[in-house]
């Protein structure tokens, strides 16, 4: 591949153009667009890259040397890898600002946790009952007070 050469790539549904922008006797400099990265590699070096940012590395691109002004490059699709559920929550709970509520967040499944015991034990209507008694032990003391005078 030789300097300001370029070529397109089909990834994730995406065209991706790569181009090389700069070339030297020890490395090659290349810009992945439309979301515009950039890849220096060294000869003999090998670099993956993350081309459709969506965290994961899509490409492998190996500069194998420099021969007579042109990178002898080779690129590789790498395999999708998906993280497994819990991976992917903690992901999006760390990248996203409900990390800093965290602790409101686990206060509140908790009492959310002890209102469905209060209510399937049917805890309510023994409490219920007990301040009942309360109140009509109050009333009958206040009607057993007698004015003074």
């Amino acid at each position: 591949m030789a300097q300001n050469e370029e070529f397109d790539i089909f990834i994730s549904n995406e065209t991706h153009k790569i181009r090389l922008e700069a070339l030297t006797n020890e490395s090659a400099f290349l810009s992945i667009e439309p979301e515009l990265n950039y890849v220096l590699l060294k000869s003999g070096e090998a670099k993956s890259a993350d081309i459709n940012n969506d965290g994961i590395s899509d490409i492998k691109i190996t500069l194998n040397g420099i021969k007579i002004g042109k990178a002898d490059l080779t690129f590789e699709k790498l395999g999708v890898k998906k993280a497994g559920v819990f991976a992917e929550i903690s992901n999006m709970i760390k990248s996203n600002s409900l990390y800093d509520y965290k602790n409101y967040i686990i206060i509140g499944v908790i009492i959310l946790a002890l209102l469905i015991m209060i209510i399937k034990t049917r805890f309510y209507k023994k409490l219920a009952d007990f301040f009942e008694e309360d109140v009509e032990e109050v009333s009958e003391k206040r009607d057993n007070i007698k004015p003074s005078g």
